[in-house]
């Protein structure tokens, strides 16, 4: 291999079993910065087996417990030779502050260890590439709010719920109106 490459590995993460085992993964994750969106284009790296040709799948999500994955790659046989995978995500694929894109690979039907290579260097490395774009928050455009009770009984009202949403800044305050009976 030589002194400059290295590889990760699934040693004992991986399942014999002939279907994916979804508690055991290797994981990656991205998320923006504040002010920040990422909008994720492709995800590359190069893999191999070191032996019997185990089956891999590569899933995504933005949630953490992974209840909403979508299929990044279906079933794929590795070799033991590296090989190349250039992925692609959807167009609409968007990353907010606060979120963050997981992708988890899903080594089965193996009996031994799956390697993702990289470098020293970092010259050889996964990677998730795409574009990272500055967020305006959004503020409504305010719609005035009504809502009637009867008396003695309190009620909630979504004051946000129907107004109109446009990039245009910071919500930063909110005016009320003393009502002529009840508070706010």
């Amino acid at each position: 291999w030589g002194i400059e490459n290295a590889f990760y590995t699934t040693e004992g993460n991986y399942s014999s079993s002939s279907s994916p085992d979804l508690s055991k993964y290797i994981e990656f994750s991205v998320g923006p910065e504040s002010t920040f969106f990422i909008q994720p284009s492709n995800f590359k790296f190069n893999a191999r087996s070191q032996a019997n040709n185990p089956k891999f799948q590569i899933r995504y999500s933005k949630s953490e417990n992974f209840a909403d994955a979508q299929v990044l790659l279906g079933e794929t046989v590795v070799t033991n030779s590296y090989v190349s995978y250039s992925l692609n995500f959807p167009a609409d694929l968007k990353v907010l502050y606060g979120e963050k894109l997981y992708i988890r690979i899903y080594v089965y039907q193996a009996n031994d260890n799956f390697h993702i290579q990289h470098n020293q260097s970092g010259s050889i490395a996964p990677s998730i590439s795409g574009m990272v774009s500055s967020f305006i928050p959004t503020k409504p455009v305010a719609v005035s709010d009504k809502a009637e009770t009867l008396i003695n009984t309190p009620i909630n009202i979504d004051i946000l719920g129907n107004d109109d949403y446009a990039p245009s800044g910071v919500l930063n305050k909110i005016t009320t109106t003393k009502p002529t009976n009840g508070t706010v």
